[in-house]
């Protein structure tokens, strides 16, 4: 996700930088919000904010932690794209989540044909996830990659 979003803006923020590497932190720990895979809607906002700000939580008491503690802004700033990277809509938010949506489609393809493998959901549910990541995406440079990336992991669940 850090490389997708270099790739779209060179000159991006540090903090939009830490924010795309640690926006997905929460599912690291135990406990937290659950996501029905055959039966969700892939935009849920109640799931999706639940896990965006529980992982903008975690990430902030970390870097509070650390010795070099960014100044109230910039950890501030960090919260925020993290609360922001499934939704987007406000500044560096969008690009934070286009990144996060162009690595799902590049990288996850496999996990989510797993998906279907394992009875987590159908292939239909498998493809509408895949269509939501990139039919999100707002950053304009981001949708014709998002595009060639749709087309790649729908073919993973051709045989499906």
């Amino acid at each position: 996700a850090r490389d997708w979003l270099v790739y779209l803006d060179p000159g991006v923020s540090l903090e939009a930088r830490l924010a795309v590497v640690t926006h997905d932190i929460e599912r690291m720990f135990p406990n937290g919000p659950q996501f029905d895979k055959a039966n969700g809607r892939w935009d849920d906002p109640h799931y999706l904010y639940a896990h965006a700000a529980r992982s903008a939580e975690v990430v902030g008491f970390w870097l509070h932690a650390q010795h070099d503690v960014p100044d109230k802004y910039a950890l501030s700033e960090v919260q925020r794209l993290i609360t922001l990277h499934e939704f987007g809509g406000m500044g560096e938010a969008d690009l934070v989540q286009a990144a996060d949506s162009l690595s799902f489609l590049e990288t996850l393809p496999d996990i989510v044909r797993k998906w279907v493998t394992h009875g987590e959901c159908g292939a239909g549910q498998a493809r509408a996830k895949h269509r939501y990541m990139a039919e999100r995406i707002r950053v304009p440079a981001a949708q014709p990659v998002a595009e060639w990336l749709l087309q790649q992991a729908l073919a993973t669940l051709d045989d499906l």
